[in-house]
């Protein structure tokens, strides 16, 4: 099996197209094809999607638009994000300066795990109590029944 695989991704990339089939030459979303190297590349910073034909949104840039802006829309370059201006230069910050937004994905996912895990919770107990009420009725008839025997 191992074999099968590696050799159709040989295949793909001697035939020239990417991995991800119904796409221009096979290359998935987030990359585009460089007629130059004649192979599929991540987008440049700043873009994304379909042949990376879509610049990141405000207040994102950089790769895989993941970075926050910290000025406002009108300044933030959607490659390099907020310039500083030093001596009326402009320059732009390394993207270590932005803040990724990948940890809210995080922290919204586990939310969204809490969350499952509590409904879960309260299910299991309310089945469990459900069970118990259903056989107490039946215990009682049950003990009603001796009494009456006697």
């Amino acid at each position: 099996m191992y074999h099968l695989i590696v050799l159709l991704y040989i295949s793909t990339i001697s035939v020239g197209d990417g991995p991800c089939p119904g796409f221009f030459k096979g290359c998935c979303p987030d990359t585009r094809w460089d007629p130059n190297k004649d192979i599929c590349i991540e987008c440049p910073n700043g873009f994304v999607g379909e042949n990376c034909s879509i610049s990141c949104k405000f207040p994102y840039y950089g790769k895989k638009c993941e970075i926050v802006c910290n000025c406002n829309k009108s300044s933030c370059n959607v490659t390099h994000g907020c310039p500083t201006s030093t001596n009326e230069n402009l320059s732009f910050p390394p993207e270590s300066q932005g803040k990724s937004h990948t940890p809210n994905k995080i922290r919204t996912l586990l939310v969204v795990f809490g969350c499952i895990c509590l409904v879960m919770f309260i299910s299991i107990v309310c089945i469990i109590l459900l069970s118990e009420y259903s056989r107490c009725p039946k215990r009682m008839r049950r003990l009603s029944s001796k009494k009456r025997r006697e």
